[in-house]
C-alpha cells in the first residue's frame, strides 16, 4: 500500500509541475501531436498498469501535444496547466513550469523518466483518440 501511495505522490508531483507558457515548434514536430495519457508508470521495483485502486491510471496524467508547440495537461488531482514540447528525432521534450521530461519515441508510444535513483518514476503514455474520462466498471 505504501508503494501505491508513493507512485500516486509521484504522478501527483509530477502533474502538478505542470503549469507554464507555450512556445512555437517547426514542422517536424507535427508527428507527435495529439493526445496522450498515462498507460504505465513504475518506481523501483514496483509497476502499475490499468487501474490503480479501481481508477484507470490514464487519469493521473493526460497531456495533448499541439501542433503549435503547446502542451496541455490535465489531471485527476486538478493540477492543469499548459506549457511547450518539442520533438527532435526519436526524442520528445515536453517542459511545464521549468521540469523537462524527456520521452523517447517507439511509434505511438513515448517512455520517459523523471528524477534519480530509487526514486525515479518512469512512465509510459500512449497516443490516443481521446481521453478516458471515467473509472471503468
Amino acid at each position: 500500500m505504501k508503494k501505491i501511495a508513493a507512485l500516486s505522490m509521484a504522478a501527483v508531483m509530477l502533474t502538478s509541475a505542470f503549469v507554464g507558457c507555450g512556445s512555437k515548434s517547426s514542422s517536424k514536430d507535427k508527428d507527435y501531436a495529439g493526445k496522450y495519457e498515462l498507460q504505465k508508470m513504475s518506481m523501483g521495483d514496483e509497476s502499475y498498469e490499468g487501474d490503480i485502486a479501481g481508477t484507470p491510471i490514464a487519469l493521473m496524467m493526460q497531456v495533448e501535444l499541439k501542433s503549435d508547440g503547446t502542451a496541455v495537461e490535465n489531471s485527476l488531482t486538478g493540477d492543469n496547466g499548459t506549457g511547450k514540447w518539442e520533438a527532435d528525432g526519436d526524442t520528445v521534450t515536453i517542459e511545464i513550469d521549468g521540469d523537462k521530461v524527456k520521452f523517447e519515441a517507439d511509434g505511438d508510444t513515448l517512455t520517459g523518466k523523471q528524477g534519480e535513483g530509487d526514486e525515479a518514476m518512469e512512465m509510459v503514455i500512449k497516443k490516443v483518440s481521446e481521453f478516458t474520462t471515467k473509472a471503468s466498471n
